[in-house]
């Protein structure tokens, strides 16, 4: 039985789509073995849009910081599953 690993990284509010771009300059160089760990990424929501326009050589998955229970409504600063898909 295989056994999956990840490596997940939650950048909580560190970075911004500037930052997160200098980053990834630098991150995209490592060749990570995927068949040892599945390395994820979690921006800030406001970032995930850059990080996977940088993401050159699919290195890493994308993963979201936190999601609503709720699909839609008037949920001030909520992000619902269908807006991260």
């Amino acid at each position: 039985m295989k056994t999956n690993k990840y490596c997940i990284a939650n950048w909580k509010m560190y970075l911004n789509d500037s930052e997160v771009r200098s980053f990834l300059k630098t991150f995209n160089l490592y060749n990570f073995d995927k068949d040892y760990a599945k390395i994820v990424l979690c921006p800030s929501y406001s970032s995930i849009l850059t990080l996977k326009n940088n993401n050159v050589y699919n290195n890493f998955n994308i993963g979201s910081q936190d999601v609503s229970k709720h699909l839609k409504g008037a949920f001030t600063g909520d992000v619902s599953i269908n807006m991260l898909a």
